[in-house]
Parts: C-alpha cells; structure tokens; sequence
C-alpha cells in the first residue's frame, strides 16, 4: 500500500478490502503501560473479512494505516493494526481519494502519530 500510496502521490485517502493473506503481521497497542505496539505474525492462509484505514502524510511521505479482522479455518477471527511484512494471496481494495491532505504528527502523551485536524471545521 505504501508504493502504491507514493507511486500515486496520495496523501489523503481511505480505503477498504476483502481477500486473503498467507501471512499476517498483526500489532495490538499498549496504551496503559508501555505505549508500544506487541506484534504476532500468523504464517496461515487467513480470509480477509474486513480491511479498513487511511493514507495520510508524515514527513513528506505517504503514511498508510490499517486494521484488519481475519478469519480463520476453524472460523475463529483474529485482528488488529496490519503491519508491514504482511502477505496477500490476492486483496481487493476500493480505495477514495480525498481532496487536500491528511497529516500525522507524532503525539508524545499518546505515543502514537496522530492526525492534525484543525481546531475550527
């Protein structure tokens, strides 16, 4: 998502899928104790049953977002943050790109990169 993202020069998009990984890269935060994310990888085939997130900006770049809800053979569903180094077997996004851009900063109370939204709409 994140050479597409840049090969198309988005900056503020959202977007949504369904399909299949062989492999999942899976993170959790932590907002209580440590404020880090907690990774597991799941080297199984997993049906995609939703796919959400966003394309923002971060110093110049694109900054894609997602989370994921995964399905598994037995029926049991795992999700959460979708990481880099995740791996499809086929995914089909529909993708809407917005006018303007969407920027992130990072916020040290929260410990995460946060959209900057205006204060007045």
């Amino acid at each position: 998502m994140r050479e597409f993202a840049d090969a198309q020069r988005l900056r503020a998009s959202f977007f949504e899928g369904i399909g299949s990984l062989y492999k999942a890269v899976l993170g959790h935060y932590d907002f209580k104790d440590t404020k880090t994310y907690k990774y597991e990888t799941f080297d199984e085939d997993l049906e995609i049953l939703t796919l959400s997130g966003n394309v923002s900006t971060m110093n110049q770049k694109a900054l894609p977002h997602a989370h994921v809800t995964l399905g598994r053979r037995d029926f049991s569903v795992i999700g959460g943050h979708l990481e880099e180094g995740s791996l499809a077997n086929m995914v089909e996004v529909n993708l809407t790109k917005l006018p303007g851009k969407l920027l992130k900063e990072k916020d040290e109370n929260v410990g995460l990169n946060l959209l900057q939204l205006p204060r007045k709409f």
